[in-house]
C-alpha cells in the first residue's frame, strides 16, 4: 500500500479499463463491488 494512496487497474470488458485511485485507508470490499459494476457499465458503453 502507498502512503499516498493506491492505484487498482479492472478489465472493462476485452476493449477498455477502468483505473481508480483510492485515498490511504479505502475500504477494498466497498471498491471492489463498486468498481466491478463500473467497468461493465463502461464495458456496456464500450
Amino acid at each position: 500500500s502507498g502512503a499516498t494512496g493506491q492505484v487498482y487497474i479492472y478489465a472493462a470488458g476485452t476493449k477498455g479499463v477502468l483505473a481508480v485511485v483510492t485515498p490511504p485507508g479505502m475500504n477494498l470490499g466497498l471498491l471492489h463491488m463498486e468498481a466491478r459494476d463500473t467497468a461493465q457499465g463502461v464495458a456496456d458503453i464500450l
